[in-house]
């Protein structure tokens, strides 16, 4: 209530998976039923611009897990959907994992299969590709190529520079 009185008018997720096995092995602090929690908690606050961060390419993954997630995402039906596949970054606890053999990432083929069944299967659920947004909405790249200055405030999401590709709702607000 105190983010929407201060005028913060959209959230963004870091979801990642709906598999707490898949969470557990990013690291990441957070259950699927604490994801399904707050997003149920931001919505019936009123927050009508909610996006998710969800995640491919992740060691262990299967592309019916995958399929899995983004189903369930958009029966959530945030307003944008970022999906993008795992960047495993020089120095970072992944990446030692990687190394060691204790964890193995897709190749290449398998991370564009995924891009692929993400588009295939949001497009079918309304969303539509975009770096863009509906006119009730403004997409990052708008506000970039405005030379506006903006303030956005992340936990645990990704930049949008580095996502592979974004959804955005093609249908009507949550009522």
């Amino acid at each position: 209530q105190a983010f929407r009185q201060a005028g913060i008018n959209r959230l963004s997720m870091g979801v990642q998976s709906m598999h707490d096995e898949e969470l557990r092995m990013l690291g990441r602090i957070h259950s699927h039923a604490q994801a399904v929690e707050t997003f149920k908690a931001a919505s019936e606050e009123g927050f009508g611009n909610i996006n998710i961060d969800l995640m491919s390419a992740l060691p262990g993954q299967t592309f019916e897990s995958w399929a899995r997630t983004l189903e369930e995402a958009a029966a959530w039906g945030p307003e944008h959907i970022s999906a993008y596949s795992l960047i495993v970054e020089p120095g970072t606890p992944m990446a030692a994992r990687v190394a060691s053999g204790a964890a193995t990432v897709p190749d290449d083929d398998a991370v564009n299969a995924m891009q692929r069944q993400a588009v295939a299967r949001l497009e079918a659920a309304g969303y539509r590709v975009a770096i863009l947004s509906q006119p009730d909405y403004k997409s990052c790249d708008a506000f970039r190529e405005s030379g506006k200055p903006r303030l956005g405030f992340l936990v645990t999401a990704g930049n949008i520079d580095s996502m592979v590709a974004h959804y955005t709702a093609a249908k009507k607000k949550r009522s």
